[in-house]
């Protein structure tokens, strides 16, 4: 075996190493997303969630066959074959500057599966027009068209910020406590319409 061939496997071993190096770091590196993400908490449904830069509490959760937004139209909005208008009452308080909801709000299940706040409605609290003065709590609802057999144990994941820039915006993820038994008996007791109320000041 010549000295020459003995480098050129060396030197082939060694860029296998940093090839292979690279890739890990690549791997462990977060993204610009990921570095840039919302910053999230975690709580319960019933108890205060403190995201920093605004808190949620959750207040109730109602199953619905359809749901009116007045001030959107006088017409409700059936929800389609399979699925049920899942409607969660929640007090939001921004804690230091204006803020908006961010979209989309998700309401996200125990298998994975996520499904964004409705967006057509203005009165929902994820509304554009919308905004959580520092200090002052506002009662409204979210709304979310998804499919009976999704309903089991269901969080749901809110986004404020200032400005549509939503980079390391604030966060709070709300166990809302419903585990698949008693949404089987919220599905058999569901309302036949639930209205949307424009949120108001508490």
């Amino acid at each position: 075996m010549t000295r020459d061939f003995r480098r050129r496997v060396g030197v082939f071993a060694l860029s296998v190493v940093l090839l292979v190096l690279i890739g890990l770091a690549h791997q462990t590196y977060p993204t610009r997303n990921e570095l840039t993400a919302p910053i999230s908490h975690r709580g319960d449904a019933g108890a205060p969630v403190d995201a920093r830069r605004f808190a949620i509490e959750v207040d109730r959760v109602e199953l619905a066959r359809a749901v009116n937004d007045p001030e959107s139209s006088p017409d409700s909005a059936e929800a389609g074959p399979g699925l049920v208008w899942v409607v969660v009452w929640a007090t939001v308080t921004a804690t230091e500057e204006p803020l908006r909801i961010g979209n989309p709000v998700l309401l996200e299940t125990a298998d994975g599966y996520s499904f964004a706040g409705d967006t057509t409605m203005d009165s929902p609290l994820n509304g554009f027009s919308v905004v959580q003065e520092p200090g002052l709590g506002r009662y409204g609802a979210f709304a979310f068209e998804v499919p009976r057999e999704r309903l089991s144990d269901l969080s749901l994941r809110v986004t404020a910020s200032g400005d549509l820039d939503t980079r390391l915006s604030a966060q709070a993820v709300v166990d809302l406590g419903l585990d698949a038994a008693r949404l089987e008996e919220m599905l058999d007791t569901a309302a036949d319409s639930v209205e949307i109320a424009p949120p108001e000041y508490r």
